[in-house]
Formats: C-alpha cells, structure tokens, sequence
C-alpha cells in the first residue's frame, strides 16, 4: 500500500514540501492495517480525490475518525440531518451535529478540490451546511426549554417562535471553510410559558438562545459546529441576547447607526414557523433601511 501512496502522490501535481511529504506518508503509513485504509484502497480514488487526501489535514483527519462514512465522503454524498433525534439530550444532539458537521464540511472540500464544485457552489453549501445546523439545534433547545418550563406562548394562545437573523456572510450565502456565523436572535411579540414555573419571553428566549450557541460553539471532544457571533445585536455584547422584534425596531430607527443599518443588506430569516411575523418586520423594518 506505501508504494501505491508513493506512486499516486508522485502523480499528482502539488506544492508540498519534503517535510510535509514525508509527514503526510508517516501518517499514511500508520493507517497500514487500519479500517481506513482498507476503505481507501478497496475504492481505488480518482486523481481528483487523491488530491484532497494529500493535501487537506482536515479530511484525513474526519476520514480516520470515521471511516465507515469514507464512500459518501469520497463520493460528494450529501448526508440529511438524521431526523429520529432525542431532540430533548444536550449532548446527545451536540454530538450528532459535531460528527455531521464534519462530514459534510470534508465531503464539500474534496469535491471542491477535486473541480466538481465551484466556488460559488461551494460557499452556497456551506451556507446551507449552517443554516441547517442552526435551525437543528434551535428545534433543540426548543424542545429542552419546553421539557423545563412548558411552551412559551402569547395572550392569544399562539407559540411564540424564537426567531434568528443571519447576518454578514451566512446572510449572503458566501460562508467560507474558516467562517464564523453572525447571527441575531428576536421573538415577534411578549408571552409566559405554559408550565409549572411561568417563564416571561425575555428570559424564556434568553436561556433557548444560549442553549442553541452552547450546541454549536462549545468547544468538545469532537470539535465544535460554527463559532457564533452574536455582537451585530443592538448595543453588542451590552445588549440582550434575544430581544423583540419591537425593540430592535425601535433601536434601528432611533439609535441605529448607518453601518447597523447596512448590515442588514446581508440580512436573512431562517426559516420559521412564524411567517407572518417575520414578513410584518421584514416589511417593516429591514425593506427600508435596504
């Protein structure tokens, strides 16, 4: 297998260097007898895919922790989010999403280095990659805040979503491998949960928001899904880490200074079961200001 490894990367155009070469074949070389490398060599990589392999770290690195996954990596196989979750574990979900994350962020890279995406297509999935694991772990903290304090709902009996901005490049569908996501969290109306200790929406929606940034920015033994940022919300890390959609309003039209105002060029609404709230704002107060 060390001569089929020499022959390849001999064959493939790179800009690696002694020491990166004889790094790279000390490591392939520890997967001699591995469950990787007989998964790599019974599939026979074209060119384009051996090119990923000896120049992305990150993909050898995904491709030995979880080599029963190796084809669809390989293969540019989109993987669906698994929707039989125990939505209710923390950890349980923090962890499907780190592995899933890692998948597809190493499936979308070989197919990018191997020319069968382009750029645009590339940092298009990669945006959707974020926009799926954001709303996974806000159905998620969800449904831990429902366990604990009951469903947060208005006068009116309707629920009150917890509802989130993208900003900045996961806005504009341009995030790239290296990418925090800029995001803002807003609930469209007051509200008290339903449960046995009523929980006002203020607080209700703080605490599902720093839930949702602690199952995808903690840092695990299976790395972390995106880095957040939350510092474009009014008064940055002064402000509340949800507010209404009435209080941000009210901010952007008599605090808001001209490049809060144009960062909502970039703005987009995640999906949401509470369409009509989020077009009444959109309507109201990013259309303008755009």
């Amino acid at each position: 297998m060390a001569d089929l490894f020499d022959a390849v990367f001999d064959a493939q155009p790179t800009q690696l260097d002694v020491v990166h070469r004889d790094a790279l074949h000390q490591w392939w070389q520890r997967q001699s007898d591995s469950t990787l490398t007989k998964t790599i060599e019974s599939l026979a990589p074209e060119a384009s895919q051996w090119r990923a392999l000896i120049a992305s770290e990150f993909v050898r690195r995904v491709l030995a922790a979880q080599p029963d996954r190796a084809v669809d990596i390989l293969h540019n196989r989109p993987e669906a989010l698994a929707e039989q979750l125990p939505w209710n574990q923390h950890d349980a979900v923090a962890q499907h999403l780190r592995r899933w994350r890692a998948r597809q962020m190493a499936r979308l890279a070989v197919a990018e280095m191997g020319g069968q995406l382009t750029l645009s297509e590339c940092l298009s999935g990669l945006s959707q990659l974020a926009d799926t694991a954001v709303l996974a772990a806000l159905h998620s903290a969800r449904a831990q805040m429902r366990q604990r304090y009951g469903c947060l709902r208005a006068a009116g009996g309707n629920e009150v979503p917890l509802v989130v901005i993208a900003m900045g490049k996961l806005g504009g569908d341009e995030l790239n491998f290296s990418s925090d996501i800029d995001i803002l969290f807003a609930f469209p109306e007051a509200g008290c949960s339903d449960g046995e200790r009523a929980v006002e929406a203020p607080e209700y929606c703080l605490r599902e928001a720093r839930l949702v940034i602690d199952l995808l920015d903690r840092m695990t033994a299976d790395g972390r899904v995106f880095r957040v940022d939350t510092r474009l919300r009014p008064f940055g890390d002064a402000g509340p880490l949800a507010i209404s959609f009435a209080a941000l309003e009210d901010y952007l039209q008599r605090q808001g200074r001209d490049w809060e105002r144009y960062a909502f060029v970039k703005a987009r609404f995640l999906a949401t079961t509470d369409v009509p709230a989020v077009a009444q704002f959109q309507d109201s107060v990013v259309r303008p200001f755009v």
